[in-house]
C-alpha cells in the first residue's frame, strides 16, 4: 500500500487535535532550524520521530534542559509573551475585540490613578501595537528613572516587578544602547535581591520564590548587556520553575487543579500562581518555539478544575455574580474585594481560563472556557479580563481569543462526579449543570506536603457540602484572627468542628494540627491531622455516586479505633451518609454534626433548613436512640467546648455565609462501637414539605435504608457494619434497574471528560469512508468524515480494526494497492465507534 502522507504517527500528548497540531507546529519549527540549530531540513515523517523521543522523556517527568533552553532562545525581542513576528501582524491589524482590549490598555497609559508601573506598562504595550512615539518617551523615561525593585518583591507581589521586564521587553528594540544599559543595571539589581533573599518555598507556592529571576535571564539573555549574570538568573529561576511545576503536576494528576481544594487560592488570592505559570509559559513559547505545556499534561486541566467547582445557580440566587462555588477550605466566607457580602460567589478567574484554553486548544478545553467565562464573576475582568495580574501583551499572542458561551450541551458527555485524588476532594451534580440541579462536594484523601499545599487546608477530612437552591449542608465560620489561640479561626473555623463530620470528645485532649500552626484553647472533639484519610472506593454512574473514605488516621489514637464513612449520591436529590466509629473509651461522647446557614426545625428524628429558595429534610436512622441537639443562634453561632468565639471583624455582615446553626447528634446510651445513618433529600422549598418516608433495613452484616423517591425510584443501600468498607444497592426505576455490591475499588479518571473511567455509555458515531468498497483500476483518494463533534477518527489499511495508537485520519489520502480500509471514531468520555469498512 502507499499512504501519500507516509504513514505518519500521531503525537502522544493530550487529546488528538493537539496531537496533529503539535506535530505541525513542531515540523515548521525543525524545518527551519529553529528549535535544533545546525539540523538539516527533515521529513514530516523525521519529525513525528523526533518529537516522539521528545514526548518519551516527558511522560518520564524530564524537562528541557536548560542547555537546550540556552541554545534555543531567539535573538530578537520581544520574547516575553510575543514574538516579534506576532506582534508585528497585530500592529498591522487587529480584531474588534483585540481593539476593544487596546483601547482599555490606552485608557490605563492615559490615567493618572494606580500604579505608575502598570501605566508604564501599557504605555509600552500601546506603543507596540500603534507606533505612537510619545507613549514609547514616557514608558522609557519611567523605566529610567524607577527602580523596579518595588517591595516586596517576592511570591504575591512579583507582577509589578514583572510589568517593568515586560516593559523593557517590548521597547528594547526602540531604546539607545545608553538607556538599554541603565535599565539593564536596574534589572541586574533586582536579580541580585532575589538571589539574596530567595528560597523556594517547600509548599511548592510562588509565595516565596523569587519569580523574576527567570524573566529577568530571559529578557538580558546574549545581549551583551551583563551575559553572565542573566544566565546566572535563568539557570537559577528555570530551577526554580521546574521546582514547583513538578509539584503541581503532581497534584494536579491527570484530573487538572493546583493541589488546593480551596478553590479561591488557585484564582484570586494565590492569583501568583496563575499569573507566574501563565507568564512563564507564554514566554518559553516565545522566546523558544517550544510549547512547555506539554511537559504538564495536569497541570493545564486547570479549567476542568474550575469546572467541577461551579455551582450554576439561577437569577434568584445570583447575589453578586452568575456562578457560586462550594465554599471549602480557607474560603473567606465573609467579603470579598468589592465591599459587598460573599455568599460563596465564585470570582471566575478569567484571564487564566481564557489562556489555558489558548494554551491547550483541545474541543472540550475551549467548550469548558466559553462556558466558565460566560458566568466570569469578577467586576474588573468582565470589561477587561487581563486587568488584575496578566502582563497586558500576553492576549495579543493568543491563538483563540476568549468569548462567552452559555451553551451547556458538551456537558452531557461528563460524569456525575469527578475525583481530585490530588487535591482530596470529589465534586458531583445531578447533571449538565443544570440552574435548578443538585450539587455536592466530598473532601477526603488529601495527600501531605509532599505532594500539594495543605496550608489552606482545614481539620476537615469526610466533609461535606450541598447545594441545590441554597447552601443546604455547609462550610462555617471565617479566617479572621487565625493566628490567635483564643480566636475565632483557631477555635472554630480552622477546626472540625466547624465541618460536617464526626466528631469524639476525649476529655483534656490538645487539638493540634491547624493550618495556623497554632493549638486553640477550644477542644472540639475532632481531629488533629489536615491530611492521612484514603479514598477507598469511589464510583460514579448515570444513577449514583458512591464514595468510601476511612478517616481513622486523622483523629488522635489515643481515642478512636475507627472512624470511617460511606457517602451516597442518588440522583437527583437524595443522599445516605454511614458512618462507623469505635472509640477506644466508651464513655468518649461521639456526634454527628451538621451545619445550615439558618435556623434549623426539630422534629422527631428528623431535622430541616432553608436557605434562599433550597430546602433539606435529614433523617437520623441511626443510632436507634438518639439525641439531637441544636446550637447556635445570636450569641452561640460559634460555640465550641464551653464558649463561644464570635467574628470580631465588624466588617462582616449578618448575611455572610459563615453559618449560624448545627445539629449534633449523638447515642443516648454510651458504648465503644457506633454506627450513624442518615438520608439527606433536598429540593425547591416551595414544593418540598417532607422527606420521603423511608424504612430501616439490616441483615446479619449489613444496616442501611429503603426508600421510593418522588420520581418513582425505589432504593435500597446497606453497608457492611464491621470489616472491609463496602455494601449492597438496589435502584429499581423500571428501565435501568441496579441489583450489585458497591464497589471495593476507586475507579479511574482522567482528561475533561474522564474518558479512561468508562464513565459515559455514549458512543461515537460511525465514521463515513469515500468512496465505498469496490475494484478501481487507478489510485483512489479516500476520505473520512465523522458526525460526533470533536472526534478523531484513527485508521488501518491491513485490515486489522483502528486502535488508540492507529494513524490519525486529518487529511484525504490515496491508495493505490490492494488494501482494506478500516476507520473508527474515538473521543474523551465516550464509548469508540463500531468499525467503518471500505
Amino acid at each position: 500500500m502507499v499512504i501519500s502522507h507516509s504513514g505518519r504517527r500521531p503525537y502522544m500528548g493530550h487529546s488528538a487535535e493537539l496531537h496533529v497540531g503539535c506535530v505541525r507546529e513542531t515540523y515548521n519549527c525543525v524545518a527551519q532550524r529553529r528549535r535544533f540549530p545546525g539540523m538539516r531540513h527533515v521529513s514530516f515523517t523525521e519529525c513525528v520521530f523526533v518529537l516522539t523521543v521528545l514526548c518519551a522523556s516527558f511522560a518520564s517527568g524530564a524537562y528541557p534542559t536548560i542547555d537546550w533552553v540556552k541554545q534555543n532562545i531567539r535573538a530578537s525581542h520581544p520574547r516575553l509573551y510575543i514574538t516579534p513576528e506576532r506582534l508585528a501582524a497585530k500592529r498591522a491589524g487587529r480584531t474588534p475585540a483585540e481593539q476593544a482590549y487596546l483601547d482599555s490598555v490606552c485608557a490605563t497609559a492615559d490615567g493618572s490613578s494606580g500604579e505608575a508601573v502598570s501605566r508604564a506598562e501599557a504605555q509600552a504595550v500601546y506603543f507596540a501595537l500603534t507606533g505612537v512615539t510619545s507613549y514609547r518617551d514616557a514608558a522609557i523615561t519611567y523605566l529610567q528613572n524607577t527602580d523596579p525593585s518595588i517591595s516586596p518583591i517576592w511570591g504575591y507581589y512579583y507582577h509589578r516587578s514583572m510589568r517593568y521586564i515586560s516593559a523593557f521587553d517590548l521597547l528594547y528594540n526602540d531604546m539607545t544602547l545608553q538607556q538599554r544599559q541603565a535599565i539593564a543595571a536596574r534589572l541586574v539589581t533586582l536579580g541580585d535581591k532575589c538571589i539574596a533573599q530567595g528560597t523556594r518555598d517547600v509548599n511548592g507556592d510562588w509565595y516565596q520564590m523569587q519569580v523574576p529571576l527567570f524573566f529577568i535571564g530571559l529578557t538580558l539573555f546574549n545581549t551583551g548587556l551583563n551575559d553572565a549574570k542573566a544566565v546566572q538568573y535563568l539557570e537559577k529561576g528555570y530551577e526554580d520553575f521546574c521546582y514547583v511545576f513538578t509539584r503541581r503536576q503532581n497534584a494536579a494528576a491527570d484530573d487538572g487543579g493546583f493541589g488546593d481544594h480551596t478553590v479561591d487560592y488557585n484564582i484570586g488570592n494565590n492569583g501568583p500562581t496563575l499569573q507566574a505559570m501563565m507568564d512563564f509559559c507564554y514566554a518559553f513559547r516565545a522566546a523558544t518555539g517550544a510549547d512547555f505545556t506539554q511537559h504538564i499534561p495536569g497541570v493545564v486541566l486547570y479549567n476542568n478544575f474550575i469546572l467541577w467547582n461551579t455551582i450554576v445557580a439561577p437569577a434568584a440566587e445570583r447575589s453578586f455574580g452568575d456562578a457560586k462555588q462550594f465554599g471549602l477550605g480557607y474560603t473567606w466566607h465573609g467579603v470579598n474585594s468589592d465591599g459587598q457580602d460573599q455568599n460563596n460567589e465564585f470570582r471566575m478567574p478569567a484571564g487564566a481560563i481564557a489562556a489555558f484554553a489558548d494554551l491547550y486548544p483541545s474541543t472540550d478545553n475551549v467548550a469548558a472556557s466559553a462556558f466558565l467565562l460566560s458566568y466570569r464573576n469578577w467586576t474588573s475582568d468582565i470589561a477587561n479580563p487581563f486587568q488584575v495580574h496578566y502582563g497586558r501583551i500576553m492576549p495579543f499572542a493568543f491563538n483563540i481569543w476568549p468569548t462567552g458561551n452559555p451553551d451547556r450541551t458538551f456537558l452531557a458527555a461528563y460524569p456525575r462526579a469527578r475525583h481530585f485524588d490530588g487535591g482530596g476532594v470529589v465534586f458531583m451534580n445531578s447533571g449538565g449543570w443544570s440552574d435548578t440541579g443538585t450539587y455536592a462536594a466530598f473532601v477526603g484523601g488529601t495527600r501531605s506536603n509532599t505532594y500539594i499545599n495543605i496550608n489552606h487546608k482545614h481539620n476537615d477530612e469526610s466533609h461535606f457540602v450541598i447545594y441545590k437552591r441554597g447552601h443546604l449542608a455547609i462550610d462555617r465560620g471565617t479566617r479572621f484572627d487565625q493566628f490567635l489561640s483564643t480566636g475565632h479561626a483557631n477555635n472554630f473555623y480552622n477546626n472540625s468542628i466547624a465541618h460536617n463530620v464526626i466528631t469524639v470528645y476525649m476529655p483534656g485532649e490538645q487539638i493540634t494540627g491547624l493550618v495556623s500552626g497554632v493549638n486553640p484553647e477550644a477542644n472540639d472533639g475532632g481531629m488533629n491531622r489536615r491530611f492521612g484519610s484514603t479514598i477507598h472506593a469511589f464510583e460514579t454512574n448515570d444513577q449514583f455516586t458512591y464514595i468510601a473514605c476511612d478517616v481513622t488516621p486523622c483523629y488522635n489514637s489515643a481515642k478512636v479505633s475507627e472512624v470511617t464513612r460511606q457517602f451516597v449520591f442518588i440522583y437527583p436529590d437524595y443522599f445516605i451518609v454511614f458512618d462507623r466509629v469505635q472509640s477506644t473509651v466508651a464513655n468518649y461522647r461521639k456526634a454527628f454534626v451538621y451545619h445550615a446557614q439558618n435556623d434549623i426545625t426539630i422534629n422527631g428524628r428528623t431535622f430541616s433548613a432553608d436557605h434562599w429558595n433550597g430546602r433539606v429534610f435529614v433523617r437520623s436512622v441511626l443510632p436507634s436512640s438518639a439525641t439531637m441537639v441544636k446550637i447556635g443562634g445570636p450569641g452561640n453561632e460559634f460555640f465550641v467546648d464551653g464558649r463561644n468565639y464570635p467574628i470580631t471583624n465588624p466588617a462582616l455582615g449578618p448575611n455572610t455565609l459563615r453559618g449560624q446553626w448545627r445539629i449534633e447528634v449523638s447515642p443516648a446510651a454510651q458504648q465503644l462501637r457506633d454506627y450513624f445513618l442518615h438520608v439527606i433529600q433536598v429540593g425547591d422549598r416551595s414544593t418540598l414539605n417532607t422527606i420521603v418516608a423511608s424504612t430501616y433495613v439490616e441483615d446479619a452484616v449489613r444496616s442501611g435504608v429503603r426508600f421510593t423517591t418522588l420520581q418513582g425510584t425505589t432504593c435500597t443501600v446497606t453497608f457492611n457494619r464491621t470489616g472491609a468498607l463496602g455494601g449492597w444497592i438496589t435502584i429499581v426505576d423500571g428501565s435501568q434497574n441496579i441489583d450489585r455490591a458497591l464497589t471495593t475499588t476507586v475507579q479511574p479518571q482522567s482528561g475533561f471528560t474522564a474518558g479512561s473511567g468508562g464513565i459515559s455509555t455514549q458512543t461515537v458515531l460511525t465514521p463515513t469512508i469515500t468512496p465505498s468498497s469496490g475494484t478501481y483500476r487507478s489510485s483512489v483518494t479516500v476520505a473520512m468524515t465523522c458526525a460526533t463533534p470533536g472526534a478523531t477518527i484513527r485508521y488501518t489499511l491491513d485490515g486489522s480494526d483502528p486502535g488508540a495508537g492507529d494513524i490519525v485520519y486529518d487529511a484525504p489520502f490515496t491508495v493505490s494497492t490492494t488494501s482494506v480500509v478500516k476507520a473508527r471514531g474515538f473521543k474523551d468520555g465516550m464509548n469508540p465507534s463500531p468499525v467503518a469498512i471500505a
